[in-house]
C-alpha cells in the first residue's frame, strides 16, 4: 500500500474552528476536521466595596459590584462561605460581625465570589478593633490609708485590657465586667474632684473616655454601690456573670447581700457574701428560654442599700439563611458536568432543623447532606449542586428545602443551565489512484497526554465521514485515518489534524 502524505491549511468562522483539509498525494486522500460549540463567557469584574475597620460587638455592611450587574454571590469569611464562629458571621446580605474571640488588632479577609459561571472573586482585609469605652458614672471613695482612694467606673464597652487613669496618670486597673473597672489612686490632701480616664488598647481611640468625679473624704463602713452582669440582653438559654461592688472594703466579717430575680425565667442565688477586706463580690444569674421577650430585673440588698439591674430575655428564634437563591450554569458542554455550592446557614438564634433537600428537572443531582440535620446558630452545611446535561438545549429545576426556620419554612432555589454539545466532525475522500479496492477507513484518535493512538471507528466504504461526539472541554486531541483494501492490508496513516475543544 502507498504512503499517505497530507498537506494542511487551517480556517475559522464565528461558530467553529475546522482544523486543515488535508490531501493524500497517493490516494487524494482528504481528511478535514471541525469543531462546533458554545462561545467563550468574558470573566466579569467584582469590586468589594466596605469599611476596612470593624469593631468587636459591632457590625460591617459590605456590598458587591459586579460589572455594574446584579450578580448572586457568596460571602465568606477567611475563606470559610458566611464564616464561623471563629471568624465571625457574615449574611447573605454582607453585614458581617466579628466573633468575640477575634483579638482586637488583628485582620479578617472578607471576600466575595460570583455564583455565575465563569467565576470572579474580590476580596479585603478588614481589621478588628476593640469597642470605644463609655463612662456612665463612677466613685471615688477614701479607703483607710490616708491618700488611697478607691476608685469604681460603670459604664459599657470595658475590655479586660482596658487601661484607667486618674489625672491622666495610669494607675492600677483591674477589670469586672465589660460595664465595671476599679482601681486604686492616691490623692494629695485637699484634692476635691479628680478628672477620670478610660482608654482601650487596639481601638484607634484618640482620647481618653473621661469624666470628673467628687472625692469622698473621710473613711466609713462599707455600703452597697453597684450591681452588674456581663450581659444585659439573653437569647434562649443561658447564664450571665453579675457582681455586686461596695464603696470600700468589706469589714472583717464580711458583708451578706440578699439577691432577688422578678422573673421566675432567672434563677440567681439567695444571697451573695462580699468576704472581708474585697470591696466586690461575685455570682451568677442562671437563664431559662422564653417564648417572647421579656425584661427580669435582678436586685442586691444590704449594708443599708439596694441596687438593680435590668436584664433583657430574647425569645430564641431559628432561622434559616440559603445562599444562593437561584444556581445559574450557563453553557454547559455535555459529558462535562458542572458544580456549584448551595449553603445552608443557622443564622438565628435557635437551632435550625433541615428535614429534606429534594431535586426536580432533568440534569440536576445533589450531594453534600444526608437530611435531617440539625444546625447550631452559627454553623453551615454545604450542598453540591451537579449539572451534566444530556441533551443540548436550555433546562431547568428547582431544589425544594423545608425546615423548621421561623422564616420560609419551604425555599426553593430555582436551578438553571443550557447544555451545550462539543463535537469533531472529520470528512476525507476516497482514494483516486487505488489498484485495489477499499474496503473500510480506520478513524484513530489521541488525547493529550497519551503516548498512543487509539482506535475510535471503523466505518466501511464508501462513507468518507464520521463525527467524534465524545470530546471534552479544554482537551486537544489529534486525529489520522487508515485505509483497508480487499486483501485485509491496512494503508500507512494519513498526517494528523489537532482539534482542541475551548
Amino acid at each position: 500500500m502507498p504512503t499517505i502524505a497530507l498537506q494542511e491549511s487551517q480556517q475559522r468562522s464565528s461558530s467553529c474552528y475546522r482544523g486543515g483539509r488535508h490531501a493524500i498525494t497517493t490516494f487524494a486522500f482528504v481528511l478535514a476536521a471541525s469543531i462546533c460549540g458554545g462561545l467563550a463567557q468574558n470573566t466579569a469584574q467584582v469590586s468589594l466595596i466596605g469599611p476596612s475597620q470593624v469593631r468587636l460587638g459591632g457590625y460591617a455592611q459590605y456590598g458587591a459590584n459586579v460589572g455594574g450587574a446584579t450578580t448572586p454571590v457568596v460571602w465568606s469569611v477567611n475563606g470559610f462561605p458566611g464564616g464561623t464562629n471563629s471568624t465571625g458571621l457574615i449574611s447573605t446580605a454582607g453585614m458581617y460581625s466579628p466573633a468575640s474571640t477575634i483579638w482586637a488588632g488583628h485582620s479578617v479577609t472578607i471576600s466575595t465570589t460570583t455564583v455565575s459561571e465563569p467565576v470572579s472573586s474580590a476580596s479585603m482585609r478588614v481589621m478588628v478593633l476593640n469597642p470605644l469605652p463609655i463612662l456612665a458614672s463612677g466613685l471615688i471613695t477614701q479607703t483607710r490609708s490616708a491618700n488611697s482612694y478607691s476608685l469604681v467606673i460603670q459604664g459599657s464597652g470595658f475590655v479586660s485590657t482596658s487601661q484607667l487613669q486618674s489625672a491622666g496618670v495610669n494607675v492600677s486597673t483591674v477589670f469586672i465586667s465589660f460595664a465595671e473597672l476599679q482601681g486604686t489612686i492616691s490623692i494629695p490632701p485637699g484634692t476635691t474632684s479628680v478628672t477620670v480616664g478610660v482608654v482601650n488598647p487596639n481601638a484607634e481611640q484618640k482620647v481618653p473616655a473621661s469624666m470628673t468625679l467628687p472625692v469622698q473624704t473621710g473613711t466609713s463602713s462599707a455600703s452597697l454601690a453597684a450591681l452588674s452582669c456581663s450581659s444585659a440582653s439573653i437569647t434562649g438559654t443561658g447564664s450571665s456573670a453579675c457582681v455586686v461592688t461596695l464603696t470600700t472594703a468589706a469589714g472583717s466579717g464580711g458583708i451578706n447581700l440578699s439577691l432577688a430575680s422578678s422573673n421566675a425565667a432567672v434563677i440567681v442565688p439567695a444571697a451573695v457574701v462580699v468576704p472581708a477586706n474585697a470591696t466586690s463580690a461575685v455570682f451568677t444569674a442562671n437563664v431559662s428560654s422564653v417564648l417572647s421577650a421579656q425584661v427580669a430585673t435582678i436586685t442586691a440588698s444590704g449594708a443599708g442599700s439596694s441596687r438593680s439591674f435590668a436584664l433583657q430575655l430574647n425569645a430564641a428564634t431559628p432561622t434559616l439563611t440559603i445562599s444562593p437563591s437561584s444556581v445559574p450554569f450557563g453553557n454547559t458542554t455535555m459529558n462535562t458536568p458542572s458544580t456549584q455550592p448551595v449553603i445552608l446557614t443557622s443564622t438565628g438564634t435557635a437551632p435550625v432543623i433541615v428535614t429534606s433537600a429534594a431535586l426536580s428537572g432533568v440534569g440536576f443531582t445533589m450531594s453534600g447532606a444526608t437530611f435531617p440535620v440539625t444546625l447550631n446558630p452559627g454553623l453551615a452545611v454545604t450542598l453540591d449542586v451537579q449539572f451534566d446535561p444530556t441533551v443540548s438545549g436550555a433546562a431547568t429545576g428547582d431544589l425544594s428545602i423545608k425546615s423548621n426556620s421561623s422564616v420560609n419554612g419551604t425555599a426553593v432555589v430555582s436551578l438553571s443551565g443550557t447544555g451545550v454539545s462539543h463535537q469533531v466532525a472529520l470528512s476525507w475522500d476516497a482514494p483516486a489512484m487505488s489498484t485495489v479496492p477499499i474496503l473500510s477507513y480506520n478513524t484513530y484518535r489521541l488525547t493529550s497526554g497519551s503516548s498512543a493512538y487509539q482506535l475510535l471507528h471503523s466505518s466501511a466504504a464508501p462513507q468518507t465521514t464520521y463525527v467524534d461526539s465524545t470530546v471534552q472541554t479544554d482537551v486537544t486531541y489529534n486525529y489520522i485515518v487508515t485505509s483497508i483494501d480487499s486483501t485485509g492490508e491496512e494503508s500507512a496513516p494519513s498526517n494528523e489534524v489537532t482539534a482542541t475543544i475551548p
